[in-house]
């Protein structure tokens, strides 16, 4: 009997490698990942029976995660052995101001399990705020680093040594992985 010509896994790959070139894509994310982070934040802000204090770092604490799945998902992610995944984020790398961005549920959907997983152990509520900043953090990442790209920031102050940061990683592709902050890289001696 004779292979089918067309399998489906291939036209799923190729949709999505479309979706991620996708400018509707790009900026989809950013008003989807920015408007469900603050339904997460406003709900958990809304009926978290926690004092203020406390709300206020399960926000903190979120974003501080964040930074962490930066560096986790573009050290291990972007650049591992994943070959559909490392030619995409190669691809940036040729061309860093192509408009390229993971796929528009990609962020949400991780917000999502965090929040069911952190929801055993704090409580519904504050698990949202915690998952919810987290995805804030992908959103501020995502300005930043189109920031970097299109020229819109600096090298002077902060932002700008985030820029050199960035731009190191660019050049040596093992080093330099945080975007929004140098501190992972600094610890697990990536820095570069």
């Amino acid at each position: 009997m004779a292979e089918p010509t067309h399998r489906p896994e291939k036209g799923r790959a190729r949709l999505l490698e479309r979706m991620v070139r996708s400018p509707l894509n790009y900026w989809g994310g950013f008003l989807l990942d920015g408007g469900v982070s603050l339904v997460f934040i406003a709900a958990g802000l809304r009926q978290s029976p926690v004092p203020w204090l406390a709300r206020g770092a399960f926000l903190g604490a979120g974003c501080c995660a964040y930074t962490f799945i930066e560096y986790a998902v573009h050290r291990w992610i972007y650049h591992g052995r994943r070959e559909s995944v490392s030619r995409l984020h190669t691809e940036h790398h040729l061309h860093p101001r192509r408009l390229i961005g993971a796929p528009v549920f990609f962020q949400v959907g991780i917000c999502v399990a965090v929040w069911m997983l952190t929801a055993f152990a704090v409580g519904r509520s504050s698990a949202a705020l915690f998952s919810g900043s987290a995805l804030l953090g992908a959103v501020v990442h995502g300005a930043l680093h189109h920031l970097m790209h299109s020229g819109g920031i600096r090298v002077e102050g902060l932002l700008g040594d985030l820029k050199r940061h960035h731009f190191l990683h660019h050049s040596d592709a093992s080093r330099n992985f945080g975007v929004t902050t140098t501190f992972w890289d600094h610890l697990l001696g990536t820095r570069g």
